[in-house]
């Protein structure tokens, strides 16, 4: 049980700096 929570979670931070991530490229290009 809790490797399955460890795994979602793992997975929601990942998608969350994933995110992070695009939304700075997406900034410095419209800033370029």
């Amino acid at each position: 049980m809790t490797d399955l929570y460890s795994l979602m979670g793992g997975r929601i931070i990942n998608g969350a700096t994933v995110q992070l991530k695009a939304e700075r490229l997406f900034v410095l290009k419209t800033k370029l």
